[in-house]
């Protein structure tokens, strides 16, 4: 933080008391540089607030101060400021050149990888859930990958039509640094149709333990054994 001491402090507000304007005001001026100079919000604290913003070239000013203690400090979403703050004791006179240099700030991601093993290896969907969502296949060593996350709690679970994963689902907490072997086995499920007249449409838990469902487009009863 820097500290600009000008004349005697006395609070810093607006110019004027009960509408009369006070001839003695002051004025703060300065300029923001960096990577955007434009739309950056400058709020000035001390007894009296306001805020405004730069303009094309980085420049911002505010008008009609009376002496005082104020504190400027620019904000912009996804960048940092230096200083990040300055602090001014306005008395004699205007202050100019209270300048602030921005900086983008880099997001830091991460992956995610890990492999599907067993009897169902390529084209396996992996979802991906929690603190971001998304969706990726496996290759045909059974890789996948997710790119980008930041640092967060996300669930994966692989899913294939006819197979079975160990474990069904798998949570993996991000924090700070890529996660790798986030791993899963595979199996066939081990399906027996019969072949039935019409299209029946329910899904039953047989007393035999398995599952029973229908597949009405195909006209088939299909037993999943577990």
């Amino acid at each position: 933080m820097n500290v600009f001491v000008l004349g005697a402090a006395l609070g810093c507000g607006d110019s004027g008391q009960d509408g009369v304007p006070d001839p003695t005001t002051f004025r703060l001026s300065g300029n923001v540089s960096g990577p955007v100079v434009v739309g950056v919000n400058l709020a000035l604290s001390g007894p009296v607030s306001r805020s405004t913003t730069t303009d094309a070239l980085g420049a911002f000013a505010f008008e009609g101060l009376q002496a005082g203690d104020c504190t400027l400090t620019p904000t912009l979403a996804g960048h940092t400021f230096t200083p990040t703050s300055r602090t001014v004791a306005v008395g004699a006179t205007s202050v100019a050149g209270l300048d602030f240099v921005d900086a983008a700030i880099v997001a830091v991601t991460h992956w995610l990888t890990g492999t599907i093993g067993g009897t169902l290896v390529s084209g396996v969907r992996v979802d991906l859930g929690g603190a971001a969502n998304g969706t990726t296949l496996t290759d045909a060593q059974g890789h996948y990958a997710f790119s980008g996350l930041a640092d967060g709690v996300y669930t994966v679970t692989p899913t294939a039509q006819g197979g079975a994963f160990l474990p069904t689902s798998r949570q993996v907490t991000v924090a700070g640094a890529d996660v790798t072997a986030v791993d899963f086995a595979s199996t066939r499920a081990n399906l027996t149709t019969f072949a039935v007249v019409g299209r029946p449409s329910q899904i039953v838990a047989g007393p035999d333990g398995n599952i029973w469902f229908t597949q009405p487009d195909a006209g088939q009863v299909v037993r999943y054994t577990r």
